[in-house]
């Protein structure tokens, strides 16, 4: 799977959807089950999609690994052509 604009706030999440979905999973008494991390880190791309901020994209490369992040732009809305 491929998420645009740095994985959609995603990365930024990790560690609290994971905290959570663990905490109901033994609410629930579920086993076995992967983290949000997992397969973020083994069955999604992220692309940049026009975020070049480049704290945003050391936090994603952190999260999902530089080998999950592939350049893109948002054509046509790309600087300065968007901006009026």
């Amino acid at each position: 799977m491929i998420i645009g604009h740095l994985g959609e706030r995603i990365p930024y999440d990790i560690w609290r959807l994971d905290s959570r979905l663990e905490r109901l999973q033994r609410h629930r008494g579920a086993t076995g089950k992967q983290t949000i991390r997992y397969y973020m880190t083994h069955n999604v791309h992220i692309t940049t999609s026009g975020h070049f901020n480049t704290g945003s994209l050391k936090c994603a490369i952190g999260e999902v690994g530089v080998d999950r992040i592939m350049f893109s732009i948002d054509y046509p809305c790309i600087a300065p052509a968007c901006e009026s």
